[in-house]
């Protein structure tokens, strides 16, 4: 393709300045430079840089140019020596290498005796990003440890910097099926699976869904770095970069021991419980564990100081707690079949009755017809005899609600049912690492990395429980040399293995769909037990989840980067493969499906309700399946790099690379793989007219990078720069369930219902797979191409004195071939109604559900964020970053196109996860009161102990809502299943608004409508996720009081607050327009404020 003409003739031209072929870089660079007062080079020069922590010295002289290459660096505090003859010698301290970094310092050495030493300081200029375009933010350890953290996952450090949001109430896969919210991110526009997850150097990220892997302690972490724009070719497979490295030991024993602990006595009151009086939910929650490392010592034996360190981690997690959960249930009198019973608060009024007449507007006046007459039920009451004997075994499994409501009034309650199910989240997990200087030359250092976590959540409803398990196992082994003072070398190994799996309670217990509710034609795998699920519009939900699914991921991956200085040029070039195999489970549908929209009873269009279709047993759809869904799968991945950081000018940098990826498309080793030929309207198998892998390779993986960086002789420690490039995406293994998900491997059926007359009944639930005209296979592009963005940025940086840094960027990107689903067999629109779906159908004889998933995506991002930092100096730490964007799409992961045709045309809006305004303040402060300090600093030790030691800690956050699509709630558009029907705006939807009842004004919407007033189905003009939902305004803040017991031992005891203020954040609107409590807010985002307190003993 034209595109990539440039990066062919970029290919061709580094590899004539540089050997070699890679993969990341989880070290950084030192680029020395000699000169002397004139600013002539000084060759020859004797460079020695030593680590500070450990000791370990390397040595090397400055080139004929001055330059001189200390590469590959563990992330930390380094010192410089350097010495020439006729020249004073020179020691630059304070050297802060950061992971990914490549930072300079240039040494103008002073005419003098060997014995007059000076010292400088290098903080500020290793403070500035002053040798390439790449954007990004760095989280050292002290940060790390220090700020208050509600269960003390890094990713919620991830979301301090600039450009990173979290997913939110965004679509996001890998919240739904791994029951975590904190597994992902947004970083700078990209979907939550474009991220990648280094480890010590080693790819982490889940494999099915895009999210981190391990997440190690934060006790175990020395650094993290949020890479999110144009950074170099040394890394690819993904737009943006979370690299973490693990803590080493170090010349002294140094460790912590710690315990946090959280009970509700201690917590705030939920909004919503104190609304209908009830107590705060149990909660008991431990966090404890160890950090410790040092030298390895055998006495008598060995001695490793300065050579060789451990370093070991343990923390685990126990937490037995409850959440308000609210839920909207009719009354039993309602589901014995009398509607217009409202001790609930959900009465359905006959017309003529004097509630309707004294309310005519109400929601609740709605005639409850009968679907075989279409006259209304006396009274709104359904006889005993035609209520259906499937669902009614169903009622054993419906909460009654717990929640007084005043009977008649004109509106439906918000919700009656409240309740505080009951949550189980155990996590163990371990990090140890070994480093050992095998001589000045040679440094290796590996780690292993293991963890169990447990997570059960129950439901308000019975059976609706779900569990998550988790486990991930990780080693990693690095090896870096020394060649010579200009090359050196990286080569490292890793092995990952996840598992993950979302399992329903029910799952491996009992067989109830055909047990308890005598369903034929359904899953028989134990993994899918469950209660059916019933939805039944205008009512929380009803039994067991309908699918399960798991996967098994294992990973080796093989890195080698090799770095290079001649002249003015800083060469880099490596390479990584990958080999994955990879097991998955997928039963969609296994556990039988039902929905009930009101069609039939008259209700749809009325009170929005499917409650009489419910009782009556005429759902509006059915879905279930059979067969065996699982895959097992190997895929390779190909990456390699070439980039250049060419010094043209004293202050002006140009980075330029190449990055070429390849990896095929998974191959199931059994050939248990299929798509859907719409050419000739079949299904093929893999291997049998079509390759193994469905999906034709994609071998034109070129992504050019290039970028500057220009230090303005007139403005001291300020760096400007830009930089653009392609960077290609990862396809979401969660995908691949499409090529086997139909027959003759797993058969799903999805039944609809006909406009206005029953066709589905629940006595005939299911009908066989045999020659049924209702199987919907799955289907996945074969033609699909590799995912990219093009990413571009540009910027400012400035230092101030040693230790603060400004910081304004512009970035932006575009983002092509992004993995999208939609309904292939989704039926033509008829305004009408009155045209059977079977007859509007792309490919008559398959049901209206073959979702396909192809990568016709397409995203723009464009936003300007500014950062202010202060590194911890003087006992004063500070991050500030705000960031404003705009991000559009069509569609991320796991969402699916509105409408089938001019998908382009109804699917263009806000990303799920596009926050316009977002600002995140971090800070730790040690108070300057006490022994040593600037205040007080006399003051005996009986008074030190109240008075010395304090700090104080926090992370505010000010946000904007994300958006949602407003829907009129059931498939109005009548064209299978996976679309939205769009709602109607005809009015302000945000007149009245008051929180939390009326967040949208119900009045502003309804059903699209003709020239003469009659509602016609086809799309209203309400916009793919047009609305925005409330907002975020948090502050976390902590307090730590240090104990000194000893010169070497200190202990610390913190009192952490979670949503300090308890100001009640408030969760999402109702987006249903056609629901009674449409705009209705029922749940909280942020829990109402939490305790925790902690102890730590450190030495």
């Amino acid at each position: 393709m034209q595109r990539y003409g440039w990066a062919v003739c970029m290919v061709v031209a580094l590899a004539a300045m540089t050997p070699a072929a890679s993969a990341q870089s989880i070290t950084g660079d030192l680029v020395v430079n000699v000169t002397d007062p004139s600013g002539a080079v000084v060759a020859g020069s004797k460079l020695v840089l030593t680590e500070v922590e450990t000791n370990i010295k390397q040595e090397m002289p400055s080139d004929e140019l001055g330059n001189a290459l200390f590469g590959q660096l563990k992330p930390g505090r380094y010192k410089l020596e350097v010495t020439s003859a006729g020249f004073q010698p020179q020691e630059i301290t304070d050297i802060r290498i950061q992971v990914g970094q490549r930072a300079r310092v240039d040494v103008k050495l002073a005419v003098g005796q060997l014995t007059e030493a000076v010292t400088v300081s290098a903080a500020a200029e290793t403070l500035l990003n002053s040798e390439s375009a790449a954007l990004g933010q760095v989280l050292e350890q002290q940060a790390i440890v220090n700020m208050p953290l509600s269960g003390r996952n890094f990713i919620q450090l991830a979301t301090l910097a600039s450009g990173a949001v979290p997913i939110g109430i965004g679509t996001s896969p890998a919240t739904s099926w791994t029951g975590r919210s904190d597994m992902s991110l947004s970083i700078a526009g990209g979907r939550e699976s474009n991220n990648s997850f280094l480890l010590n150097g080693i790819e982490t990220r889940n494999a099915r869904f895009g999210s981190v892997g391990i997440r190690p302690s934060i006790e175990a972490i020395q650094e993290f770095k949020i890479q999110r724009s144009t950074f170099g070719a040394e890394f690819g497979r993904s737009s943006a970069i979370i690299n973490t490295t693990l803590r080493s030991g170090t010349n002294e024993i140094h460790g912590s021991v710690f315990d946090f602990w959280q009970n509700r006595e201690l917590n705030g009151t939920d909004f919503f419980l104190n609304r209908t009086g009830r107590t705060k939910p149990p909660l008991n929650f431990h966090n404890f564990g160890t950090a410790i490392g040092g030298p390895v010592t055998i006495p008598k034996l060995y001695n490793g100081a300065n050579r060789t360190f451990w370093f070991f981690n343990y923390e685990g997690v126990r937490q037995r707690s409850s959440s308000a959960a609210t839920g909207l249930y009719p009354s039993r009198a309602q589901l014995a079949g009398n509607l217009a019973d409202d001790s609930a608060g959900t009465g359905i009024f006959p017309r003529s009755s004097a509630f309707c007449q004294a309310n005519p507007s109400s929601r609740k006046c709605a005639d409850v017809l009968d679907p075989n007459t279409k006259l209304p039920f006396p009274g709104n009451v359904i006889p005993s005899s035609r209520l259906d004997p499937t669902t009614q075994l169903a009622l054993q499994y419906i909460p009654t609600p717990n929640v007084a409501v005043a009977p008649n009034l004109p509106a439906f309650p918000t919700y009656n049912t409240v309740g505080t199910p009951g949550q189980i989240n155990d996590w163990d997990q371990y990090n140890t690492r070994l480093d050992h200087q095998f001589s000045p030359r040679d440094l290796f250092y590996g780690s292993f990395s293991w963890s169990d976590e447990t997570r059960n959540l129950k439901a308000l409803r019975p059976l609706g429980g779900e569990g998550f398990p988790l486990s991930n196992r990780l080693v990693t082994t690095t090896w870096n040399r020394t060649i010579s003072p200009s090359m050196l070398n990286e080569f490292r190994f890793g092995w990952n293995r996840s598992v993950t799996y979302r399992l329903s309670e029910t799952s491996f217990t009992k067989d109830y769909a055909k047990e308890v509710f005598n369903l034929k034609n359904i899953a028989t795998q134990p993994i899918v037990y469950g209660v059916p699920s019933f939805g039944i519009s205008g009512f929380s939900g009803i039994g067991s989840i309908s699918q399960a699914i798991g996967a098994t991921d294992e990973n080796m991956q093989f890195t080698d980067n090799f770095s290079l200085i001649r002249g003015k040029h800083n060469m880099r070039a490596g390479f990584q493969i990958s080999r994955q195999a990879y097991f998955q489970v997928t039963n969609f549908s296994g556990n039988p499906s039902f929905s009930f929209d009101g069609r039939y009873s008259g209700l749809q269009t009325t009170v929005g309700t499917g409650l009489a279709d419910f009782l009556l047993g005429v759902p509006a759809s059915a879905a279930g399946a059979i067969g065996d869904g699982q895959q097992d799968m190997r895929s390779t991945f190909y990456g390699a790099y070439i980039q250049d950081d060419w010094r043209i000018l004293p202050n002006l940098t140009i980075n330029i690379g190449v990055r070429y990826e390849f990896a095929a498309s998974p191959r199931e080793i059994y050939n248990r793989s299929l798509f859907f030929s719409p050419e000739l309207r079949q299904v093929v198998i893999a291997g049998q007219g079509v390759r193994p892998e469905i999906v034709d390779p994609d071998y034109n993986n070129f992504a050019p990078r290039f970028g500057f960086n220009w230090n303005p002789r007139f403005a001291r420690n300020f760096v400007v720069r830009g930089g653009i490039g392609v960077f290609y995406a990862t396809d979401n293994f969660n995908e691949e369930q499409f090529k086997v998900n139909g027959p003759p491997f797993f058969q799903a059926q999805t039944l609809q219902g006909n406009a206005s007359k029953p066709n589905l009944f629940m006595k005939d639930m299911l009908p066989s797979f045999t020659a049924s005209p209702n199987l919907s296979p799955f289907s996945f592009d074969r033609l699909n191409r590799t995912p990219y963005l093009t990413q571009w940025s540009f910027g400012i940086q400035k230092s101030f004195g040693a230790n603060w840094l400004l910081e304004g960027e512009y970035a932006g990107s575009t983002g092509n071939k992004l993995p999208q689903r939609r309904n292939q067999n989704a039926g033509y629109l008829d305004p009408t109604g009155t045209i059977p779906l079977a007859q509007r159908l792309p490919f008559p004889g398959f049901g209206a559900g073959m979702l396909l998933t192809y990568n016709g995506g397409w995203s723009s991002y464009n936003a300007l964020t500014a950062k202010v930092e202060r590194r911890l100096a003087g006992g004063l730490y500070l991050l500030g970053s705000y960031t404003w964007q705009k991000a559009l799409d069509l569609g991320s992961t796991d969402e699916f196109s509105t409408i089938h045709r001019e998908h382009k045309k109804w699917d263009k809006g806000h990303s799920a996860f596009d926050v316009p305004h977002r600002f995140v303040a971090s800070f730790n402060y040690q108070l300057p009161v006490g022994q040593g300090k600037k205040f007080l600093s006399g003051i005996g030790k009986a008074a030190d102990l109240f008075l010395g030691g304090w700090e104080v800690n926090g992370i505010a956050t000010f946000a904007q809502g994300q958006f949602n699509t407003l829907v009129l709630g059931s498939d109005w558009l009548l064209i299978g299943s996976w679309s939205k029907s769009i709602s109607q705006v005809i009015g302000d939807p945000f007149a009245g608004r008051s929180l939390p009842d009326k967040y949208w004004n119900a009045a502003a919407f309804d059903f699209p409508r003709d020239s003469a007033g009659n509602r016609i189905r086809v799309l209203g003009n309400g916009g793919r996720n047009s609305f925005q939902q409330p907002g975020l305004n948090n502050w976390d803040m902590g307090v730590m009081k240090n104990f000194r017991i000893s010169e070497r031992f200190n202990s610390q005891l913190r009192w952490e607050t979670f949503n300090t203020w308890n100001h009640t954040q408030f969760g999402n609107a109702n987006a249903n327009t056609t629901s009674a409590t449409f705009g209705a807010i029922t749940s909280t985002r942020v829990t109402a404020r939490r305790m925790q307190l902690g102890l730590k003993l450190l030495w």
